[in-house]
């Protein structure tokens, strides 16, 4: 996954004429997939290798590219949700989740003034929060789905 990571991060840093293809590493994303949402998490700390590898690869792909793969792997994605219209809940979820798990799990008492290393609470949390903002820019429905989870309600 290291190896992903790096060449798809120097590709996102190079000009449009030395580029590759993203799409020549669709298939990536399926491994990819599998690890985030099938194989159990660390505890109490969950991003750690290999589930931070994996967080860090999906953000250097585009939303399309994610969306296009996912809804390719129907035959063992369906069997994590009951509908097509629960994919979006679930995604969401599950990130969220992993995220607020690591948020408890690097400011245990809950004042972030309290840390010691906050550039490795940013380091750890950032890839996830943007993972997230990526999904939220690519699909209205992720977005109201990581908003209902995320945000306060109205009252």
């Amino acid at each position: 996954m290291s190896l992903l990571f790096s060449l798809l991060l120097v590709n996102s840093r190079s000009t449009e004429q030395e580029s590759i293809n993203i799409e020549h590493f669709e298939s990536c994303l399926v491994p990819i997939f599998h690890l985030l949402f099938q194989v159990s998490y660390s505890d109490p700390q969950p991003l750690v290798p290999p589930h931070s590898q994996a967080i860090h690869v999906l953000m250097q792909y585009p939303y399309r590219v994610i969306s296009k793969v996912w809804q390719s792997q129907s035959d063992w994605t369906s069997k994590l949700y009951d509908s097509a219209e629960q994919s979006h809940t679930f995604i969401a979820t599950t990130l969220v989740h992993l995220l607020d798990q690591a948020v408890h799990a690097l400011i245990p008492d809950g004042d972030p003034d309290n840390i010691n290393d906050s550039s490795q609470v940013d380091a750890i949390l950032s890839p996830v929060c943007l993972v997230l903002r990526s999904l939220a820019e690519g699909d209205p429905l992720l977005s109201k789905a990581i908003a209902k989870l995320l945000l306060p309600n109205e009252k």
